[in-house]
């Protein structure tokens, strides 16, 4: 996170909100890490802790997976979109010129 660098307002307030929820998690890590517990790492490898959390997995898994398939870096795509510049075309654009005969 450290090598996050913003390009405007927007970016530095997204940059902030992501630090800030890696430190909410960072005491459940940290005690976990000195007293590792059985049920609590099932707890922790059983998924997210709400719905948003696990909708937000689900859609970065899918773009992941739906830019592998187009031969896109996942991290090249996202950095242009966050970016603005649209160097690489929408996946939704990519998905209809490959269906495109």
């Amino acid at each position: 996170m450290q090598h996050l660098l913003p390009l405007n307002d927007s970016d530095r307030r997204a940059i902030a909100w992501v630090r800030r929820q890696v430190w909410l998690l960072y005491p459940d890590l940290k005690a976990y890490r000195q007293h590792p517990d059985p049920a609590a790492k099932d707890h922790l490898a059983a998924g997210t802790r709400s719905e948003a959390g696990r909708q937000c997995r689900d859609t970065f898994a899918s773009l992941k997976e739906t830019c592998r398939k187009h031969g896109i870096s996942f991290w090249e795509y996202l950095k242009d979109r966050v970016s603005g510049r649209g160097a690489i075309p929408s996946l939704g654009e990519l998905i209809r010129q490959a269906a495109t005969p």
